[in-house]
């Protein structure tokens, strides 16, 4: 049996977000997918005196979000995928650390407040950025030779190599 999803008693969300042009214009998983990445946050009050009624983010940028949790809580891979590509595009979120899949390796994200200024001049763009790590591309060129041997019928030497590069052994 998986893991059991987090219940909250509360979602913190800031003012003017459910009512902002950006918010307005997502389209697909991507409102459901920003309310989870909200649900995520932990806040606590402000230290401060003066702002003592506030909550701020305790956690915010070090948000993880996997493609199986999102499996888990109905939304597929390519809806995900999209999301999390509509999301960083608007300015709801930025990707502080990419994760990678084949190596179990979870991305970690932070929430923006670029989507303020969506549709304005002074918007920042953001894209979500394609992933140029060496290893990934040394790790799925073995792969596709593997599956080839496999589908050739020669399948002799099919176990995955150990492939090292920059020092580090995959």
């Amino acid at each position: 049996m998986g893991k059991k999803l987090r219940k909250s008693l509360k979602t913190w969300i800031w003012h003017g977000i459910v009512e902002s042009r950006a918010f307005v214009a997502l389209t697909g998983k991507s409102p459901q997918v920003l309310l989870i990445f909200y649900r995520k946050v932990r806040v606590e009050p402000a230290k401060h005196p003066k702002y003592r009624n506030e909550m701020i983010p305790s956690n915010d940028g070090a948000l993880e979000f996997c493609y199986s949790e999102a499996k888990r809580r109905g939304i597929t891979t390519g809806q995900f995928t999209r999301a999390i590509s509509q999301l960083v595009e608007f300015g709801f979120i930025d990707i502080v650390e990419p994760g990678t899949g084949l190596f179990k390796v979870k991305t970690i994200y932070s929430l923006s407040d670029r989507w303020q200024k969506w549709g304005t001049p002074e918007f920042v763009k953001h894209e979500r950025a394609k992933d140029e790590r060496q290893y990934r591309k040394v790790m799925m060129n073995e792969l596709r030779e593997r599956r080839n041997r496999i589908s050739t019928g020669k399948a002799e030497g099919t176990a995955l190599k150990l492939i090292a590069v920059g020092g580090v052994t995959y």
